[in-house]
């Protein structure tokens, strides 16, 4: 009997070692298969949140609402009825499809996701259609990019012609500017030797005209010399008439005709009428003003002098 109650306490004492084995490897088990569940959850949940629920025509929208899902929404893997429990077919079968459920959940999130890859592919046809108008507009681009080296080389050479020409024109002004102002000097030396042969004609005219006075005025001179040195030659008869006389010094004017050959130091006699009034001495002849002045010799005075009375020689 002790045999006996020996073996069955070693059976229950293997058994219940190997029932604790069992049940630590299914703990291990079980955290690994919460992980799991956990993980994949929180998966969902985050691939979800990047599913947009809005199909919009634009392929340029940003910020569209996505499928926002909970950690709740994931834990309902049965179908439940409005009182909460399991609902269940005819059968005892529980029922794990419906609304709510886990598999709900997820195939909305798969329509979602089928909606989203649905616009990824359109988005991807019109990159294609976008990359090849790029192509093309590249392509353009170029081809314009080469006729822009083109004509900016066309136009580097036109601007080096027309600095070229600039430079040539500025040479020119400079040249053109030097020769009017030469032209200005020059001008402006004629015009000084204008105005002095202009001067020196008038000067020559004056020097002219002055000769000839001169020669005229030599003439009288040298007419009044010979009648000086020859008084004979003087002519006789009426040389004058008084027209002013000064008592308190003795002198008197007389008025001489044009072409008088009266000169300077000549005693002519004073008459009137019949009357021998006495005789002056001339000092001082004008003939362009017509007039001579004289002395009155009063040592041979006889009578006063008087306005009127002529000069005889």
């Amino acid at each position: 009997m002790s045999i006996l109650m020996r073996v069955i306490v070693s059976i229950l004492l293997v058994l219940s070692i190997l029932a604790l084995v069992l049940g630590i490897q299914i703990y291990n088990q079980r955290q690994e298969i919460k992980g799991r569940t956990q993980l994949l959850e929180n998966g969902v949940i985050k691939i979800a949140g990047n599913l947009e629920t809005i199909v919009s025509s634009n392929f340029t929208d940003k910020n569209l609402p996505t499928y926002a899902l909970k950690v709740e929404d994931l834990k309902h893997y049965y179908k439940l009825d409005s009182m909460g429990k399991i609902v269940c077919e005819i059968d005892g079968t529980k029922v794990a499809k419906g609304s709510n459920t886990l598999d709900d959940i997820l195939q909305q999130t798969i329509g979602f996701s089928a909606i989203q890859l649905s616009r990824l592919n359109d988005t991807r046809d019109e990159l294609k259609r976008t990359q090849e108008e790029l192509a093309k507009t590249q392509n353009d681009l170029r081809q314009m990019t080469t006729e822009r080296d083109v004509a900016t080389n066309r136009i580097a050479e036109l601007t080096a012609t027309l600095a070229e020409r600039d430079r040539t024109i500025e040479e020119q002004k400079t040249k053109i500017a030097e020769l009017t102002e030469e032209k200005d000097r020059l001008s402006q030396k004629i015009d000084e030797q204008t105005a002095q042969i202009g001067k020196l004609k008038d000067e020559k005219q004056d020097m002219e005209t002055k000769m000839v006075a001169d020669k005229r005025h030599i003439k009288e001179l040298e007419k009044k010399i010979d009648e000086m040195m020859h008084p004979e030659n003087m002519p006789k008869g009426i040389q004058g008439q008084v027209m002013v006389i000064n008592s308190n010094y003795n002198f008197v004017v007389v008025d001489i005709p044009p072409g008088s050959r009266l000169y300077k130091g000549v005693e002519l006699i004073v008459q009137r009428e019949a009357i021998f009034v006495g005789k002056i001495r001339i000092t001082d002849v004008k003939p362009d003003e017509n007039f001579a002045v004289g002395d009155i010799m009063t040592d041979l005075l006889q009578v006063p002098v008087q306005v009127g009375d002529f000069i005889f020689n």
